[in-house]
């Protein structure tokens, strides 16, 4: 009677899991959480415990961004840098629930755009690994913000912004084929795999906001 040996997982397989599902899978629940906390946080302290858990969220996120370019490994930084990329983005966007919606108002696509230059141009000259991964999320973050929040505006102007909204989700339904598609077959290092990961949770953080709540 023969034993079958148990299977195991290559190092490419459990690569895919540990620097691609698993950073996507991290980053969409960790904005499911900061989002669900801030009902009963308002609810129960106002405006006054928005600020503090804003200001909360705001030291993580700048703990996370000095781990992710101080820390040795790669990897680590990487993992420190979305996740304080992230958390970053969110103390900045509670904001929009203490007052104007500065971030995705008419005069936010500017300080999208400059925003995005400055991370553009600061890319390869200064910003290290875990720098350009916290920068990454962060625009990724406020874009997928403001491109959700403008369709939901124009909506209320003209019926045909309705269709384009729900057609935003299903376009970014096709992205996470794509990126899904890119993560098991041809992105073949550790890094590669990372970014890849970060698609894959942008088109998620879409197709989820559109169809079932925004997420972001």
């Amino acid at each position: 009677m023969s034993i079958k040996a148990p299977l195991r997982l290559s190092e490419a397989q459990k690569s895919v899991v540990m620097d691609g599902l698993l950073v996507t899978a991290v980053l969409i629940l960790l904005s499911l959480l900061l989002n669900l906390l801030i009902r009963p946080i308002a609810g129960q302290f106002g405006n006054s415990g928005l600020l503090i858990y804003a200001l909360v969220a705001l030291a993580v996120a700048t703990y996370c961004l000095d781990r992710s370019l101080t820390l040795p490994r790669d990897v680590t930084r990487v993992w420190h840098g979305v996740i304080g990329g992230l958390v970053g983005w969110f103390a900045c966007s509670l904001s929009d629930y203490l007052g104007e919606k500065a971030l995705t108002g008419q005069t936010a696509l500017l300080w999208l755009i400059f925003t995005g230059m400055v991370v553009t141009v600061l890319w390869r000259r200064v910003l290290p690994l875990g720098g350009r991964f916290f920068g990454m999320v962060f625009l990724m973050s406020w874009a997928a913000r403001f491109f959700l929040d403008a369709q939901e505006m124009l909506a209320n102007w003209h019926p045909i912004f309705v269709r384009t909204y729900l057609f935003s989700g299903y376009l970014a339904l096709f992205g996470v084929l794509v990126s899904a598609v890119w993560l098991f077959l041809r992105a073949r290092q550790r890094l590669a795999r990372m970014w890849t990961a970060i698609w894959l949770w942008f088109f998620l953080l879409i197709v989820v906001s559109v169809f079932m709540g925004q997420l972001i």
